[in-house]
């Protein structure tokens, strides 16, 4: 029930598209690697706040994230891969990869496997967008 007639109410808010993503790491290729590795996921300013921490050669549960955006073309996600060897040592970055969303279908699941160029190990993502017109 509006209250005045002058007052403006907003029925749905158009900026609330979603992407969903399921990340699937394959232990096999980096079992050579010691220490604990780090995998960021999500946008360039955003990514270090969630992460994938599991130890080189161990089995790694699938995780799902759910990440809202405004405009597909210019929206992306970010996968990093780092391996942090000792609590003091610097991590070191294996891997980024850059993924535009726009290269997702709308209202479909796409199903890739990526890797990263410098011994990274095989990853199967799924993902999903929807967007409320």
């Amino acid at each position: 029930m509006i209250k005045n007639q002058g007052e403006y109410m907003p029925l749905i808010d158009s900026n609330i598209n979603t992407f969903d993503l399921s990340v699937n790491i394959h232990e096999d290729r980096f079992s050579h690697m010691k220490g604990m590795m780090i995998l960021y996921i999500g946008s360039q300013k955003n990514m270090r706040s969630h992460a994938i921490e599991f130890k080189a050669g161990s089995k790694i549960p699938s995780k799902n994230y759910k990440f809202k955006y405004v405009d597909a073309e210019r929206s992306s996600i970010v996968l990093s891969l780092y391996n942090r060897k000792s609590f003091w040592s610097e991590d070191e970055q294996i891997g980024q990869l850059n993924i535009p969303l726009c290269d997702f279908n709308v209202y479909n699941t796409d199903t890739r496997e990526i890797q990263f160029q410098n011994n990274g190990p095989k990853m199967t993502i799924q993902a999903s967008r929807k967007e409320m017109f």
